[in-house]
């Protein structure tokens, strides 16, 4: 999935917007493995749950 991931992430302009909870984690195993840099946010659940990264 993390190299899928990175040859999307090649093939398409910057900055890239990933919200998909599948692209998440491949992009947070990219980033331990010092592969990509990427700013990631973590959004709140509207209905009161706890933080979801990548969840809108």
């Amino acid at each position: 999935m993390p190299l899928a991931l990175l040859h999307r992430i090649s093939h398409e302009c910057l900055p890239l917007i990933l919200t998909s909870n599948d692209d998440i984690e491949a992009t947070s195993i990219l980033v331990q493995a010092g592969h990509v840099k990427a700013t990631m946010q973590v959004v709140f659940d509207r209905r009161g749950g706890g933080p979801q990264p990548g969840w809108w």
